[in-house]
């Protein structure tokens, strides 16, 4: 089940955090599908085929000819690659998309629209992709937009390990809010309100990851010069 053209196209081999992104997307509501190596665990197959999210396999590096041609028209794709899984022209293909990749080798990228990292790896001046958000156990969310960064309010369950599942669901979050209102620091209060609510080490289920009324529930907002404390908002 390869040919639907999914909303949300999660990218990564198999010891990437990526098909955890495709079950946040799904968790959230959007049609996902993952593009993987050729090995992916059982458990993890089966949880994102019962959700409706179908799976795509390649050799590894993963390569342009291996995406599903209908793939190629979703509005939001997600790379996580760990060293070699991706052949990083792959992602030119996807050029009616709103591309987001992990990791800070991506920072100097061109044709990306978000690039997600670990607070410790991102720079503290200006980055050259339009939007990049860091997370940490220090700094909690950081947000590079209109070229400045930005702290995101949250509350302190913001603050914490970038391990990479937590960071894909961030990233996953983020991206499906931003195609949702074209505004970076309303994705990036979303995105602090799921790393917020998920579990330190999150199981591969969707019971690990937030629905969109807690979300909502958490969400902190900016006012004035202070923040709002977390509160039922429309999601």
């Amino acid at each position: 089940m390869t040919t639907a053209a999914p909303d949300f196209v999660a990218i990564g081999g198999p010891t990437s955090p990526a098909a955890f992104g495709a079950l946040t997307a799904v968790r959230l509501g959007r049609s996902a599908g993952l593009l993987t190596g050729d090995t992916l665990p059982a458990g993890e197959r089966e949880t994102l085929v019962s959700s409706g999210a179908p799976v795509a396999f390649g050799p590894v590096p993963l390569r342009a000819e291996h995406i599903p041609w209908a793939w190629l028209d979703a509005e939001i794709v997600l790379s996580a690659p760990a060293a070699d899984e991706i052949d990083d022209t792959m992602l030119g293909r996807f050029s009616r998309s709103l591309v987001g990749v992990m990791g800070a080798a991506a920072l100097g990228l061109t044709g990306v629209g978000a690039v997600f990292v670990a607070e410790q790896d991102a720079p503290a001046g200006p980055v050259a992709v339009p939007i990049a958000l860091s997370l940490g156990a220090r700094n909690g969310v950081r947000l590079w937009w209109q070229g400045g960064w930005q702290d995101v309010p949250a509350d302190a369950r913001t603050r914490r390990d970038a391990d990479p599942p937590i960071l894909a669901a961030t990233a996953a979050a983020f991206l499906t809010r931003l195609t949702e209102t074209r505004d970076a620091a309303a994705a990036a209060r979303f995105a602090a309100a799921t790393a917020a609510l998920l579990p330190p080490s999150p199981r591969f289920t969707l019971e690990d990851i937030p629905t969109r009324e807690a979300i909502a529930d958490t969400e902190v907002v900016s006012y004035g010069g202070g923040t709002q404390a977390p509160g039922r908002r429309q999601a």
